[in-house]
């Protein structure tokens, strides 16, 4: 059928592909990977593999080149391309790192690929507010949560967006939803309920928050013993605790 050889992908070469992307050591999986370039130029997830394997060395502008390689091979294949959203929200961390203005255009590019990569929808949520567009990354995070794809992460970065842009309406709209704070960690409230105050913090993040605390007397220990309990989510190992009883200020 006069299909060029390098458009050829033999079942040996992926069983080799397969077996390459299992080492650990990165610095032996990127060199047999290298060794395998003639036999994969125009195989895109090749090139996915070679770019994670590089990012996770910290070459990082080697990274980039390879995922602009996939892009040039992959792009228009599908109407839908998780890989390459995936691939390209990587590449447009890598460019916003270094400060390339290219970087906001391609995260849109990596939003347009597909709508289903939880990560590349909170990586390009991530680049397009460092260069200003915090509706788009907004709209970015909310691709997630509107689906309920990963909620815990996709809920703090919503709220981390609406605390760092002083976006209080929004915020307090959020935390109102009782559905939405069960599946945020309780530090996050606690740190909006910091930036909101008593009046505007939701009855149902301070519930919540109630909730996650019990603060009794255990009377095993003696009746001037106070017990503290709380959920994981408050780092207990982290915290100070400052009790305020009438006349008196113990710490």
């Amino acid at each position: 059928n006069n299909i060029p050889d390098e458009w050829l992908i033999r079942g040996n070469d992926l069983d080799d592909l397969e077996e390459a992307i299992q080492e650990v050591d990165l610095q032996k999986r990127l060199r047999v990977l290298r060794r395998m370039e003639s036999y994969m130029t125009c195989y895109p997830p090749y090139w996915y593999f070679v770019g994670r394997t590089e990012q996770g060395l910290g070459h990082l502008s080697e990274a980039a080149r390879t995922y602009r390689q996939l892009a040039v091979l992959g792009e228009g294949h599908f109407r839908r391309d998780d890989m390459l959203a995936a691939a390209t929200a990587n590449r447009a961390v890598i460019l916003a790192v270094s400060g390339d203005p290219e970087a906001e255009k391609v995260a849109q590019d990596a939003l347009r690929y597909s709508p289903a990569v939880w990560e590349a929808n909170l990586m390009c949520a991530q680049v397009l507010e460092k260069f200003g567009h915090t509706r788009a990354a907004e709209d970015a995070i909310l691709r997630n949560l509107d689906v309920d794809m990963e909620k815990q992460r996709s809920g703090v970065a919503l709220l981390g967006l609406y605390y760092r842009q002083d976006r209080v309406r929004d915020m307090a709209l959020a935390l109102a939803g009782e559905e939405f704070i069960e599946s945020v960690p309780v530090l996050s409230i606690v740190q909006c309920a910091q930036k909101l105050g008593p009046a505007r913090t939701p009855p149902a993040a301070i519930a919540r928050l109630r909730k996650s605390l019990r603060v009794a007397i255990d009377s095993r220990f003696g009746k001037d013993d106070v017990l503290v309990a709380c959920q994981p989510g408050w780092q207990a190992e982290l915290a100070r605790v400052q009790l305020l009883l009438p006349g008196q200020d113990a710490s």
